[in-house]
């Protein structure tokens, strides 16, 4: 069979099919007139390809250029119709020789799917290319609005901003222009290059509903929605303290909570005996639970009148004052006392007893029975080393008096952190060395003092005696010499007194004794 008959078994084949088609009288003609004057296999087409450039990942607004070729071994002059399909639907339709290009400038979500493309030749036979797969990602990866308070309660009058936060697609970070808008219920109130939005003064028509929008070419952001609401009156903080039992003693902890409900972003402030003073301290609340003053060692000058308030934003926008809360604050001990027994001059082997006396504030006497129950504890020290302490008892012994427990000895009562020591109390030891040395001073003190005013009486008797002898005038000269004082200066000298100890006799002390005629 020749070419020919081949030829007309096919045409007749595509005949039937078109008859169906209704374009059997157009098809027939056509392709007698092409088998007639053109070669068979000029119309041949072996393969057509579909490049998309650029190959990898692309993000909403870069541009994406398909190219379908076929591969006709000759005629280029020849007119071919080219398809470009996404997900088997026609996006693009051209005629031309050997390529089609379609180039999509900025691409869009909607532009992603399953490419290819088909030939078509004069005699209608037409052959498709591969598939390729076009991926578009977000370019805007997260888009959040966040509020100055972070959509807490907002007073009324009080500063607020809106800051729009766009994620960019990190293949498209530094090569980016964003657009933002605002809206307010879904509808537009600014827009700019700028990401915040700033109300200076709430009034209450800003209540609502609020989003934002990033737009960069055709590639769009949005935002969830956050709301702002608006609290009716200017709030007021709770003041609180801990201990609440009513007893703040020195050295105690003392907690002072300032709490305002449902509210973040607050700074508090506390001020003492005067609201208008400078803030005795500041800090930051977090989660809206408020913040905390801790005195950490209570002292006397903590007494006083307490307030709190707190603020935020800037300016900062304050709230009213706390009611006044008074913190009083006592020596739980007003006083710490040592004794000793039998005396703190003591013999070697002698046993003795230290007693520590501690006196209460008349606050804690005061209280009921039920709440003022205080342990004490009581600490013994010798030459500042503690001897043993101890919650029952206030007394502390030594059965036998050696060289070594002479010293200076102080006791500590305490409660808590609540602490006050006595004074300190001498204790030596009694050497019968000492004392005799002691008692050999006061004899030789005394008899040096007797010969003095024997001295002295031997003279002025031989003066007298000698004027006499003389006929010396004058008896009242006479008279005022025998009359004349003796002073006698006693150099100090330890002795022992009859209590035990040792006494001395100041130096430059002068006793007089007066020397009447005999």
């Amino acid at each position: 069979m020749d070419k020919m008959g081949i030829s007309f078994q096919v045409i007749f084949l595509q005949c039937i099919v078109a008859v169906l088609l209704q374009e059997c009288e157009t098809l027939l003609s056509d392709r007698m007139s092409l088998e007639v004057h053109l070669p068979t296999d000029v119309w041949l087409i072996p393969e057509v390809i579909l490049i998309a450039t650029p190959t990898h990942l692309l993000v909403e607004g870069d541009a994406l250029n398909l190219t379908c070729i076929d591969t006709v071994i000759e005629s280029p002059n020849s007119t071919l119709v080219y398809t470009i399909l996404r997900d088997n639907h026609t996006v693009s339709r051209s005629t031309g020789s050997r390529s089609f290009s379609f180039f999509i400038p900025s691409v869009a979500k909607s532009d992603a799917g399953w490419y290819n493309c088909s030939v078509t030749d004069p005699l209608r036979l037409q052959r498709y290319s591969g598939g390729i797969q076009v991926t578009v990602e977000d370019l805007f990866q997260k888009v959040v609005l966040m509020s100055t308070h972070g959509g807490a309660l907002v007073m009324e009058k009080e500063s607020q901003t809106l800051r729009c936060v766009a994620f960019v697609h990190k293949l498209r970070a530094a090569r980016t222009n964003v657009t933002y808008v605002f809206l307010k219920a879904g509808q537009p109130i600014a827009s700019s290059s700028s990401p915040v939005f700033h109300i200076a003064s709430t009034e209450r028509s800003d209540a609502g509903s609020y989003s934002c929008m990033a737009r960069s070419g055709t590639a769009v952001g949005h935002s969830p929605e956050v709301r702002l609401e608006l609290y009716e009156y200017i709030p007021k903080p709770t003041l609180t303290a801990k201990p609440l039992s009513g007893r703040v003693y020195t050295e105690d902890q003392i907690v002072l909570k300032c709490k305002l409900d449902a509210f973040v972003g607050w700074k508090y402030y506390w001020y003492k005996d005067r609201k208008e003073a400078y803030p005795v301290e500041q800090n930051w609340g977090s989660r809206g639970d408020g913040a905390k003053y801790i005195i950490w060692r209570a002292s006397l000058k903590h007494t006083g009148w307490y307030w709190c308030r707190a603020g935020r934003g800037s300016p900062i926008f304050y709230t009213d004052y706390s009611e006044p809360l008074f913190i009083n604050i006592t020596e739980l001990f007003t006083s710490v006392g040592l004794t000793v027994s039998p005396g703190t001059v003591l013999r070697e082997g002698q046993p003795f007893h230290l007693t520590c006396e501690a006196q209460l504030s008349k606050r804690q006497k005061a209280l009921p029975p039920t709440t003022a129950t205080v342990r004490i504890l009581f600490t013994f020290w010798r030459n500042g080393e503690p001897l043993g302490s101890s919650l029952d008892s206030a007394t502390y012994s030594i059965s036998e008096m050696l060289s070594c427990h002479a010293g200076r000895y102080v006791c500590s009562a305490s409660s808590g952190r609540a602490e006050k020591r006595s004074r300190e109390v001498l204790i030596t030891l009694d050497d019968p060395k000492v004392t005799l040395t002691a008692v050999l001073g006061a004899v030789l003190l005394i008899v040096m003092v007797t010969v003095a005013l024997v001295t002295k009486i031997l003279c002025v008797r031989g003066c007298t005696a000698q004027r006499h002898r003389a006929g010396s005038p004058g008896g009242a000269t006479l008279q005022a010499e025998l009359t004349e004082s003796v002073d006698v200066r006693l150099t100090s000298i330890p002795f022992t007194a009859a209590g035990g100890g040792i006494s001395t006799v100041s130096p430059g002390g002068s006793s007089s004794f007066p020397l009447q005629r005999v």
